[in-house]
């Protein structure tokens, strides 16, 4: 056979197996290979090892039916995948001894304390805290952090089931895996050079979809495992309300004014009777310094006398 004809054949080989890949993912990524209608479908955990699926806290029984294909599923059950989170603002009467309280509640539960600011408002003390804690001790670990509180301001949870994604990325991988595969032996019965380099520039692309798409089943596993419990802290002298400012009223502010001239004018007088009184010795001598003045001025003007 002739190398042109070996090579027009590895290529149409090649073709027909990335053909079939392409359309293997767009069959995965329909909605959960119509799990709601096929109960009996194996569950994600029992995937190949490769694929690295986790057994979670969180589960769905099977659907009832009849027959052994119920009882096949009712001793395999829906594994599910729920990331769930939630973010508390609290009033609470020490805010260092909340956080404390709070540090000991996620250790306490398996958990950690993620995330932690605190600053001054003012002369007081605010904190926000984030906390782990595995997905089997949410609703403990939220109650406890609730009895911390003198009150819970507010209160916004949230709940995300990623098991579908988590199931459509694990068939992807799969078809990838299988792709990965076939181009592998294509290229160890590759000779010519140009074909070891597009085989090897397929097989490095083919590659990173699947390291890309474990990642993301990486971190939907870690996110569905561990829950996320956001805690803001203020203390209560903080939470008292405003004092509502008063309504303007004229009539009150002139007689105000009215009260503020009076006393100023009371005080000028008492200052002046009492500076009279307490000078009272001065008078004579106020007196007899006029009396010599005007005395005076007659001797040099007597034509001013009288």
């Amino acid at each position: 056979m002739k190398p042109t004809s070996s090579r027009k054949i590895a290529l149409l080989v090649l073709s027909s197996i990335l053909l079939v890949a392409l359309f293997a993912s767009c069959a995965a990524a329909a909605p959960a290979l119509d799990k709601a209608a096929k109960p009996a479908a194996p569950a994600p955990a029992a995937a190949p090892a490769a694929s690295g699926a986790p057994q979670q806290a969180d589960r769905a029984p099977a659907a009832p039916g009849n027959g052994a294909a119920t009882q096949a599923n009712a001793a395999a059950p829906w594994d599910r995948m729920i990331i769930r989170a939630v973010t508390l603002s609290l009033i609470v009467r020490d805010v260092e001894a909340s956080i404390a309280a709070l540090r000991d509640i996620a250790v306490g539960a398996g958990g950690f304390i993620a995330q932690s600011n605190s600053r001054h408002d003012g002369e007081y003390q605010v904190a926000t805290i984030t906390v782990q804690v595995p997905a089997a001790q949410f609703d403990p670990v939220v109650a406890a952090v609730r009895q911390q509180a003198v009150k819970v301001e507010s209160e916004n949870g949230s709940t995300q089931d990623v098991s579908e994604e988590y199931t459509d990325l694990d068939a992807q991988v799969r078809n990838l895996q299988a792709t990965e595969a076939g181009l592998q032996r294509l290229m160890d019965r590759a000779t010519r050079i140009e074909d070891i380099i597009a085989l090897q520039r397929e097989l490095t692309n083919v590659r990173g979809e699947v390291e890309k798409r474990q990642g993301r089943m990486k971190f939907l596993s870690r996110r569905s495992e561990m829950s996320t419990i956001t805690v803001s802290l203020r203390p209560e002298a903080l939470a008292k309300p405003p004092q509502p400012q008063p309504a303007w009223r004229p009539l009150e502010t002139a007689r105000k004014a009215w009260e503020a001239s009076a006393a100023l004018l009371t005080a000028i007088a008492t200052v002046l009777i009492s500076v009279v009184v307490f000078l009272w010795w001065l008078i004579p001598l106020v007196v007899l310094a006029l009396y010599w003045w005007r005395s005076r001025r007659v001797q040099r003007h007597p034509g001013t006398a009288g």
